[in-house]
C-alpha cells in the first residue's frame, strides 16, 4: 500500500529524484541497511547498482551543502606567452642587468652603474661613455662614429664604446691633465717655459721636456771690468803684411752687459787722451786686428772722442740685433775693438786701433 502511495505521488507532483529517495528512506526497510545477502526486504534477491548509489550519494550530499555545483576549471586555450611576465605580459628582465629592458626609454643612454657601457638594461643621464642610445624598444643602439664622448675627452668607436685617447697613443692630442702629447706642444715653447731659448719637447708622460731649454747669456772673455793686455804700442811704422801690428794704440774693457747691449770703455796705453778730437768706430772683426783689414771690420758704433777726456765710453750692440744673437748657436763668439782717425787731416780715417779684441761668447746653460 505504501509502495502505491509513493507511486502516486511521484506521478502527480513533479518532484526532483533527489526527493524521491529522501522519501524512499521513509521506509523502515529501505533506510534499515543493505539486506543480508541473496534477497530483498520481501525475500526476493536484490541487485546493487554501485553506480546509482555513487551518483545519488553524491547528489545528496551536494544539495545538504547548501551550494550549487562548481564545475572544474576550464583548459586553458589562450593566455600570456610562457616568455612574457605572468603578470604583466611584460618581456622578462634582462639576465645581466636585472632590469626590464623597457627601461631603456627613449632619449635616455645606456650604461652600467659605473658609468661604462652596457648592451641593455640601464637608462641614466650620467653616463661617462655615452656612446649608445635607447631606442624605446628596450634595445641599446651605438651611436656614430666620432661624436664626442667620456666628457669631451674621447671619440665614441661606432660599436658602442667610447675611444679616448691616453698619453703616448701617437694621436698627437692633448688631453685634460697632460702638458703635451707627442709632437703636440700646445704652441708651447722654451721662452713660454720662462727660458731664453732651446727645443721644448714632450716626455713619455706627457709633461714638457725642458732638458734642451737654457738661460741665454753674453760673457766677456776677461770679465766685467777688466782690460784687455798691456802691450808695447807700434806708432813709428808702415803698415804692411811684414808687419801688420803697425800703428795699434788702445786697450778695451767691458763694464756691463744688458741684453745685446755692451757699456765699453777705450783708452791709449799711457792713459792719455787723443791728441786732438777725432773719429772712432766700434767695430767687430778679429780676436787680433791687423792694420791691413781696418776698413774691412763691420761697423757697430761710431761718433767723436774728444781730445778733452782720456777715456771714450760706449754703448755697442754686440750682435746686429737680439734676434740675431738669438738665432745664433750657443757658443757663437763676437770680438769688438775700437779704431779712431788720427790728427794732421786724418782725423776721420781709419789709422789706430786696438791691439787685442774684447771677445764675447755666446754661452747658454
Amino acid at each position: 500500500m505504501l509502495d502505491q502511495d509513493r507511486s502516486a505521488l511521484a506521478r502527480s507532483t513533479p518532484l526532483s529524484s533527489s526527493l524521491v529517495s529522501l522519501l524512499a528512506c521513509l521506509a523502515p526497510v529501505a533506510c534499515a541497511g543493505p539486506a543480508p545477502s541473496g534477497s530483498g526486504p520481501f525475500g526476493s534477491p536484490s541487485v546493487q547498482d554501485d553506480d546509482a548509489s555513487a551518483t545519488a550519494a553524491s547528489t545528496v550530499a551536494d544539495e545538504s551543502s547548501g551550494g550549487e555545483t562548481t564545475p572544474p576549471p576550464p583548459e586553458p586555450t589562450s593566455g600570456p606567452d610562457s616568455g612574457d611576465d605572468a603578470t604583466t605580459g611584460a618581456p622578462p628582465p634582462d639576465p645581466t642587468t636585472g632590469s626590464p629592458p623597457t627601461d631603456c626609454m627613449p632619449g635616455s643612454i645606456c650604461c652600467a652603474d659605473d658609468g661604462t657601457y652596457a648592451p641593455s638594461g640601464a637608462s641614466t643621464t650620467g653616463c661617462s661613455s655615452d656612446c649608445s642610445a635607447c631606442d624605446g624598444q628596450g634595445s641599446c643602439v651605438p651611436q656614430p662614429s666620432g661624436l664626442p664622448c667620456g666628457g669631451g675627452a674621447g671619440t665614441c668607436d661606432g660599436a658602442g664604446a667610447c675611444d679616448v685617447p691616453t698619453c703616448g697613443d701617437g694621436g698627437n692630442t692633448i688631453e685634460p691633465g697632460e702638458d703635451c702629447d707627442g709632437t703636440a706642444l700646445g704652441g708651447q715653447t722654451c721662452a713660454s717655459q720662462g727660458y731664453d731659448g732651446g727645443t721644448l719637447a714632450c716626455q713619455a708622460n706627457c709633461t714638457f721636456d725642458t732638458s734642451s731649454c737654457y738661460q741665454e747669456s753674453i760673457v766677456p772673455s776677461r770679465g766685467l771690468g777688466s782690460w784687455t793686455p798691456a802691450f808695447v804700442p807700434d806708432v813709428d811704422c808702415t803698415c804692411s803684411a811684414a808687419n801688420p801690428d803697425c800703428r795699434t794704440l788702445y786697450q778695451g774693457r767691458v763694464t756691463s752687459i744688458v741684453g745685446n747691449t755692451a757699456h765699453m770703455e777705450f783708452r791709449k796705453m799711457d792713459g792719455s787722451p787723443p791728441s786732438a778730437t777725432v773719429s772712432y768706430w766700434v767695430v767687430v772683426g778679429d780676436l787680433e786686428p791687423t792694420c791691413l783689414d781696418l776698413d774691412a771690420y763691420v761697423q757697430r758704433s761710431t761718433g767723436s772722442w774728444s781730445s778733452a777726456s782720456s777715456t771714450l765710453a760706449v754703448d755697442v750692440g754686440i750682435w746686429p740685433s737680439l734676434a740675431a744673437f738669438e738665432a745664433d748657436p750657443c757658443g757663437t763668439t763676437k770680438d769688438l775693438f775700437v779704431i779712431t782717425g788720427g790728427g794732421n787731416g786724418y782725423q776721420n780715417v781709419r789709422l789706430w786701433y786696438q791691439d787685442e779684441a774684447v771677445r764675447f761668447t755666446k754661452v747658454c746653460s
